[in-house]
């Protein structure tokens, strides 16, 4: 039997004659149960497209039949089948980019166009060739094919025209597809014309009482890639053309100019039989003649001398200048200065000095105004600034800080010395040129911008057991010799920490003993005690006595 795309499934019936000399019990085909008719056995057996593979295939179908007895008979039939794939290729979408629409333009600045195809495919089986007329396959990917084909501007006319390729797809059983896709190629010149020079043979056109009048011929040698149409320079007269060489010819007149420069610019416009147009200028400088300077009648300013300071770091001068001309003033400059408007007949200019632009001390700066006229004439006058530039600004310091805890110092008779360091940060916007403690001393030491000064104090320097303060001050000079003070005030607490000592104490009876008798029952007793101290013994006491003599 044949299965294909069409004809996708068939049923086969299968009849078996059985008999036997006692009974059929039992009867098989294909390993099912058939019931039979009389001695007719039949079996249908259907056959589908998807169960086989391409090509020629078998089914062997048995028959077993059983008797009473338990006696079995087999019998088989085989059928062959042959497979086979009719259904075409399917071609989804052909498509194509690089183009606007299918169409493309190839110009005289753009030759070459390639434009890439896209052609989606499948088959129920497999795509076995696939090719696109006059294309390059260029790569393939799940039914998805790419090509590339080069247009050329050198293969076509001028205008309108089509390509239509073809696309052939083919399968493993031969069955094919085509489709074709329409490209629109347009041929355009759009290359302009080249105006290989524009020249004229005075571009600098003097026009004086006594040569009143000058005619300028201008030149123009022009190609173009197919042919010039059209030359043309407003304002002149063509007077010749020969093999791309245009002349044109205009005359200049001393009355139609005011005195001072002006500018006439040409164009010529140069256009091909595509309508494609190319331009191109020239400048004619025409100077009516006038060479007499302008006058600068006064030129004055707001401040000739000033100071500079780090305090105050600009200074704005004004100036004032009246000029005046047989023609007319063209400009009027103050180097430097920006142009701020009139007063009467005077123009008004400022300019800002600024500090850092200068040296510290005395400097002098001269500022030029220029006017010129219309004829570019020019007069000029100056101005000498004296400018100081003062350095105002105190060094900067840190508040003084000491090693000593709590700014305060304890002196005692047995620790009777001790050494504070005094420590001020200073910086000043040139340098700091000198550090003065306690009036006349130098620093004990320095590190960067870190000044040190060490005082000591002595015991011996107060009175014993007081309290006293002592403030250290300090002088910061810069390089302009301005100062910055800073002080420190601590205390300073002595203390006598040794006691006073009992050299003897002694009684006035012998041996220390006193006699009370009967007959004589009081005795005074005469107690004598000897002490010193460091500082001084400010009282000496005996239980149960009555001081005496301190002698």
């Amino acid at each position: 039997m044949v299965l294909n795309n069409t004809q996708t499934s068939q049923t086969v019936t299968y009849t078996a004659s059985i008999s036997d000399n006692r009974a059929v019990t039992g009867v098989t085909i294909d390993g099912q149960s058939i019931t039979g008719s009389g001695n007719t056995y039949t079996y249908d057996k259907t056959y589908s497209f998807g169960d086989y593979g391409f090509g020629s295939n078998t089914d062997t179908v048995s028959v077993v039949a059983t008797d009473s007895a338990g006696n079995s008979a087999t019998d088989s039939v085989t059928v062959s089948i042959s497979k086979s794939d009719t259904q075409n290729p399917t071609i989804t979408s052909l498509t194509t980019s690089g183009t606007s629409n299918n169409n493309i333009v190839l110009k005289t600045s753009n030759k070459s166009k390639t434009v890439t195809f896209t052609a989606v495919v499948s088959d129920n089986v497999g795509i076995n060739s696939i090719s696109l007329t006059g294309a390059t396959q260029t790569s393939s990917n799940n039914g998805t094919y790419t090509f590339t084909k080069n247009y050329h501007y050198d293969n076509y006319s001028y205008g309108s025209h089509t390509d239509v390729p073809t696309l052939t797809v083919g399968d493993a059983a031969g069955n094919s597809s085509t489709q074709t896709i329409t490209v629109g190629i347009v041929k355009q010149d759009d290359q302009n014309p080249v105006i290989n020079s524009f020249s004229a043979n005075d571009t600098s056109v003097s026009l004086t009482t006594s040569n009143q009048s000058q005619t300028v011929i201008f030149t123009v040698a022009v190609s173009d890639n197919v042919a010039i149409n059209s030359v043309s320079i407003p304002g002149t007269s063509l007077s010749s053309s020969s093999s791309g060489t245009y002349t044109f010819t205009k005359t200049y007149d001393y009355g139609d100019y005011s005195f001072g420069s002006s500018n006439d610019t040409l164009v010529v416009t140069v256009a091909d039989t595509a309508g494609n147009s190319v331009t191109d200028s020239l400048t004619i400088s025409i100077v009516k003649t006038d060479n007499q300077v302008p006058t600068i009648n006064s030129f004055t300013t707001s401040d000739n001398s000033f100071q500079l300071t780090t305090s105050s770091q600009t200074k704005t001068v004004t100036y004032s200048v009246n000029a005046s001309d047989n023609v007319a003033i063209d400009n009027v400059s103050v180097s430097g200065a920006t142009y701020t408007g009139t007063s009467g007949s005077a123009r008004v200019f400022s300019r800002s000095f600024t500090y850092g632009d200068y040296n510290f001390g005395s400097n002098t700066t001269t500022v030029t105004v220029t006017a010129t006229d219309t004829g570019g004439n020019v007069s000029t006058d100056t101005i000498t600034h004296t400018i100081t530039k003062v350095d105002n600004q105190s060094p900067t310091v840190s508040n003084m800080t000491t090693n000593a805890s709590g700014n305060a110092v304890t002196l005692t008779s047995t620790n009777t010395s001790q050494t504070v360091r005094y420590t001020i940060s200073g910086t000043d916007n040139r340098s700091v040129t000198g550090v003065t403690w306690e009036g006349s001393q130098s620093s004990t030491a320095t590190s960067g911008n870190n000044y040190y000064f060490d005082k000591t104090y002595n015991y011996s320097d107060f009175t014993a057991n007081s309290t006293n303060s002592d403030t250290v001050s300090v002088v910061v000079t810069d390089a302009a010799g301005n100062t910055t003070n800073k002080s420190k005030t601590i205390t300073i607490t002595t203390e006598d920490n040794i006691s006073p000592t009992i050299s003897s104490f002694l009684s006035n009876k012998e041996g220390n003993v006193v006699s009370l008798l009967t007959s004589s029952q009081s005795n005074t007793v005469t107690l004598t005690v000897v002490s010193t101290d460091n500082v001084s013994v400010t009282g000496v006491s005996l239980p149960g006595t009555t001081v005496g003599t301190v002698s």
